[in-house]
């Protein structure tokens, strides 16, 4: 496994995310705080699928924006950049077949790979603000905005018309 839950890549602050003179300590709820969002950020790249290629589609431009802040805020990382540039080349073709080209032959992601996506987004967004001082946790909110502000939606619309986010 490329990345793992350790105490060195866990979300100790919010930084000066909120505009708060000093740093907001999570505590011991460090834990279980990057837990739910590596699960939540995950999930929201899941439930982003609704057509050929959405999921694909935004990974990619989250893959791209996060190489550009590692290029911008701590030079060349070659490690991030590496398996940031690997997985936005894997999606090219992915991408080439689904939304680009007009034809029968569709490549299916299914939910393992929309998963597979999400999670990797959500490490490689832990190991940039955890490992780069200058990169604070609202730039990684910012890349995932999209999916994120999407399940946020869902939420809110089912609890208007009463239906259960946990029944299928």
């Amino acid at each position: 496994m490329v990345f793992r839950i350790s105490p060195t890549s866990i979300t100790e602050t919010f930084g000066n995310s909120f505009g708060f003179p000093k740093q907001i300590s999570l505590g011991f709820l460090s834990y279980p705080f990057t837990v739910i969002g590596i699960v939540f950020v995950t999930n929201s790249f899941n439930l982003m699928d609704g057509a050929d290629g959405v999921s694909s589609s935004l990974t990619f431009l989250a893959i791209i924006g996060i190489h550009i802040v590692e290029i911008f805020f701590s030079g060349l990382n070659i490690n991030i950049n590496i398996v940031s540039l690997a997985l936005a080349g894997s999606l090219i073709p992915f991408i080439w077949f689904n939304v680009l080209k007009s034809s029968k032959n569709k490549i299916f992601l299914g939910d393992s790979g929309r998963l597979f996506l999400g999670y990797i987004i959500a490490c490689l967004l832990l190991y940039q603000t955890k490992t780069n001082n200058s990169v604070s946790p609202t730039i990684a909110l910012w890349i995932v905005a999209i999916p994120i502000f999407d399940v946020i939606a869902v939420i809110i619309y089912h609890a208007k018309i009463n239906i259960n986010n946990f029944e299928f």
